[in-house]
């Protein structure tokens, strides 16, 4: 259960989450963004969610996507989006055992 600013949602966890809708496969994304700041790609049926670090801003998740010219069709940044309280202890949990 979460009690607070909704403004403040997010901001404890050690991740950021991007979410984009492409033609591209899965698999082919995860090939083209092989990065040490990426740690997490998967496909929920509908957008592919993108976990970085912390430290890897909307900015560069971005511009690594026009640099690989992945067509992109929707982006959000979910890093503070109530969505993410249903990730963040897997997240932490997975960043802790690797």
């Amino acid at each position: 259960m979460y009690s607070g600013l909704t403004e403040n949602i997010g901001v404890e966890n050690n991740f950021n989450c991007f979410q984009i809708e492409t033609n591209w496969e899965l698999n082919k994304i995860k090939q083209f963004l092989k990065n040490d700041k990426i740690f997490r790609i998967e496909d929920d049926g509908h957008y592919i969610s993108i976990f970085t670090s912390k430290e890897f801003k909307k900015r560069q998740i971005l511009q690594m996507l026009l640099d690989k010219e992945i067509q992109i069709n929707y982006f959000r940044d979910i890093s503070n989006s109530t969505r993410i309280f249903f990730e963040s202890k897997t997240i932490t949990d997975e960043k802790n055992t690797n």
